[in-house]
């Protein structure tokens, strides 16, 4: 759930130094008819400079696409339907990447599932055990 890693580009550009990107960032975070607080645009905007997001460096060898195959786990994914950074394509990589993997897409839900549809994540979660 809210996961990472594969060496794909996220939908959208995480860094927003104008209004309007602050915006889009919001809504690919938070699903496609959120409507941002004013305080919420303009926090992203000030904070652009300063995004951690700016300090990823040396990433590139710590990508597990190649090391999918090697989980023997069981494993369940929790995706968002809306999440417009890492779209359900991302998450559906990981499901082919790991055998017997089972992936999850909640219907209302973008970027932080959990935080979202905090109910359906716990049904999944609790079909899972």
């Amino acid at each position: 759930e809210a996961a990472g890693g594969l060496d794909r580009p996220f939908a959208i550009a995480v860094v927003a130094r104008t209004p309007e990107e602050a915006i889009v960032v919001l809504r690919a975070v938070h699903g496609p008819r959120f409507e941002p607080e004013p305080w919420m645009v303009e926090s992203l905007v000030v904070r652009a400079s300063e995004s951690p997001m700016l300090r990823l460096t040396g990433t590139a060898e710590k990508f597990v696409d190649r090391r999918l195959g090697e989980i023997r786990c069981p494993a369940s994914i929790i995706w968002g339907e809306d999440d417009g950074v890492l779209p359900v394509s991302y998450g559906e990589a990981l499901r082919d990447g790991i055998a017997g993997a089972k992936l999850h897409v909640i219907a209302g839900a973008a970027h932080i599932p959990h935080l979202q549809q905090p109910a359906e994540v716990l049904r999944c979660l609790m079909a899972i055990c």
